[in-house]
């Protein structure tokens, strides 16, 4: 299995500022592990300011501004 990092992105939901500020820069990474014959490489995670979910932009507050943007 092969899992692109570079196209792979987090998002938290509902985390507060001080949650936030705890785990600043992002703490969200890949370690691999395969080829055992190669050193383990740990690749960072990008974390979006939005998120296309099923052609619903979402953004960590869930307030659908974007999908209301559309509707109206």
């Amino acid at each position: 299995m092969r899992i692109n990092h570079e196209k792979t992105e987090v998002m938290m939901f509902y985390e507060t500022p001080p949650q936030q500020a705890t785990r600043f820069p992002s703490t969200f990474y890949f370690t691999t592990r395969f080829p055992l014959s190669q050193p383990p490489q740990t690749l960072p995670l990008k974390e979006p300011l939005t998120f296309k979910y099923l052609g619903l932009t979402l953004n960590p507050y869930l307030t659908m501004e974007a999908a209301m943007k559309h509707m109206c």
